[in-house]
């Protein structure tokens, strides 16, 4: 399962969750470039959106509550209204002069802007022949505006009102501001958090409509994964549910069929090796025969080449061995009634037996015990140990060790000779393969050594690892169940 969790997040969902959110960016990016075509490009084509709106729903709503309260209560307004938007908004009239807020001393650039005019007389009507004091014009109202300083750092947004303060006294222009100091936090032009909340919601109902989707689609490849690599590794009989007649379903049973045939196949092929194998013990046998009854009546010029066609026979006699031997294993498969087996006198009695007691160690405890056939336990030991004689040399020191690791037994046999090149180690344990470029008799064997090394402990249940030592040497390593004590 964690095998399954561990693929989900790091295979195709996670693509499609990339792919999701490429598609979502893409999306807003294209909202983005219709806005620049429409309104323009900047802080201030907000200001021509329908965020601009905002800024005059606003505007009204302060001067029309400004225009219905006395003086003394316009900066608690406008200070009520500026925690509703995240902003500090101050009330200036034509001439600059602040009416209304917090203190604030604005900027040459603001004010130039704003289009104040220093000096200019009292209230003046916003429209032609209305009655009204003498004096200039007033200044044509500044519309929307925004515009950053530097001094205070911030955003200014600025709009006009029509104010009517007391009863009889004509209408008369001032100015309303706006600073925001971040104006991702101020909800007077775009409501960030709405924004963000509407995406947040897009995002999960397209989770929640994909993921299952997804899920089933990744779920049913991740065990599709699993069975081919098992029928890789020789496990033919995996199967995998066939549930639906899709696209996947019909997959599955295309796999299964296939490991159902090449179990077949491999079967036929082991047991046809094996019947060869035995087959050819009989006239190898007679053949040996007469050549020791040859020995007895020839000449000295005629015992050398006797001498060679036994040495012949000898190479094919074991080489018929171990191909029986392999297929054996092979055609023995899983064995379910495994028994406990204690490792300790198992390897000291065949150590003694292959008379090897003089170059290996032995590191196991009497409490090592794994659970698997002895026999092919001990053949899969024996061929370990002879195969690290043959390739590292009789010189060479080789460490057998045995130890519990929770509920498993690892057994490991290393050796001090030069390894394998490490192009060569995912071949280890293939028939017929060996490691060095020319097959020739000078390390003997037939390449099937490790083969059956690995048959005999995948029979057991058990897996088995080959790999280089630092600084040399070749190290293969038994793990097996542990027997319940």
């Amino acid at each position: 399962m964690k095998d399954l969790l561990l693929a989900y997040k790091r295979g195709l969902a996670l693509k499609f969750l990339y792919l999701m959110l490429i598609y979502l960016g893409i999306f807003v990016a294209l909202l983005f470039f219709a806005f620049n075509a429409e309104f323009g490009v900047g802080w201030e084509a907000l200001l021509k959106s329908p965020a601009g709106n905002r800024i005059d729903t606003a505007a009204s709503a302060i001067g029309e509550q400004i225009s219905l309260s006395p003086k003394e209560n316009w900066t608690s307004i406008l200070n009520n209204y500026g925690k509703i938007y995240q902003v500090k908004f101050s009330l200036f009239d034509a001439r600059g002069e602040q009416l209304a807020g917090e203190a604030i001393t604005l900027p040459p650039q603001l004010q130039e802007r704003s289009n104040f005019r220093p000096g200019f007389g009292g209230p003046h009507p916003p429209f032609p022949g209305q009655p009204g004091p003498p004096g200039p014009p007033p200044p044509p109202p500044p519309g929307r505006f925004l515009l950053h300083t530097t001094t205070p750092d911030g955003l200014w947004i600025g709009t006009h009102l029509m104010l009517h303060p007391q009863p009889g006294e004509p209408p008369r222009v001032v100015t309303l501001l706006a600073l925001s100091e971040n104006i991702w936090q101020s909800n007077l032009l775009v409501d960030l958090k709405m924004v963000a909340l509407a995406l947040a919601v897009v995002l999960i109902l397209s989770l929640l409509f994909w993921l299952p989707f997804i899920y089933q689609i990744t779920n049913a490849l991740t065990a599709l994964t699993k069975a081919t690599e098992e029928i890789a590794e020789g496990h033919f009989d995996t199967r995998l549910a066939t549930s639906g007649k899709d696209e996947l379903g019909r997959l599955a049973e295309a796999v299964n069929s296939m490991a159902e045939r090449i179990s077949v196949f491999v079967t036929g092929q082991k047991r046809l090796m094996g019947d060869i194998s035995h087959e050819l013990c009989s006239p190898i046998a007679r053949l040996q025969m007469a050549l020791e009854l040859l020995e007895d009546s020839s000449t000295p010029d005629q015992l050398n080449m006797i001498k060679d066609i036994k040495e012949e026979v000898t190479e094919m006699n074991s080489l018929v061995s171990e191909l029986l031997a392999f297929s054996k294993a092979e055609l023995k498969g899983t064995v379910q009634n495994l028994v406990a087996v204690p490792l300790k006198p198992l390897v000291q009695n065949l150590i003694t037996r292959l008379g090897m007691t003089e170059n290996i160690s032995i590191e196991i405890s009497d409490n090592v015990v794994p659970l698997a056939d002895h026999m092919l336990l001990e053949r899969a030991i024996g061929n370990m140990l002879r195969n690290s004689v043959r390739y590292a040399g009789k010189e060479i020191k080789i460490a057998v060790k045995g130890v519990l690791s929770g509920d498993d037994v690892i057994i490991t046999i290393a050796d001090q000779g030069p390894g394998v090149p490490p192009e060569s180690l995912k071949h280890l344990g293939e028939p017929f393969f060996r490691p060095e470029a020319s097959r020739s008799r000078s390390y003997g064997g037939a390449g099937l050594g490790l083969a059956i090394v690995k048959s005999c402990v995948t029979a057991c249940q058990g897996t088995l690892v080959i790999r280089n030592k630092e600084p040399h040497g070749l190290e293969i390593e038994i793990r097996l169940n542990a027997a319940k004590t």
